[in-house]
């Protein structure tokens, strides 16, 4: 998705770069960084999706995973999950 979305980035950092130049208001949000800030919650690998499901798991080791998982994730750390679930 990135090397698609990447042109359209870029022309909208472009603008708000000369908007905020000028001193007007930013007209742009979606850029890069909205991206990887507000998009991408649960690291690259969206696991915290996968956390909130083993929360649901019957398996207590699983429960214990998905907590662990759900923490971390909401920072952007997937490591628990990506090691510790099966």
């Amino acid at each position: 998705v990135t090397g698609i979305m990447n042109p359209f980035w870029m022309a909208n950092l472009s603008v708000n770069q000369a908007a905020m130049a000028a001193g007007t208001a930013i007209p742009h949000i979606y850029v890069q960084g909205f991206w990887d800030h507000y998009l991408l919650i649960g690291g690259v690998g969206s696991t915290l999706p996968l956390a909130l499901m083993l929360l649901r798991s019957k398996a207590g080791h699983l429960r214990t995973i998905g907590r662990m998982g759900v923490v971390a994730g909401v920072f952007n750390i997937n490591e628990p999950v990506l090691f510790g679930a099966p």
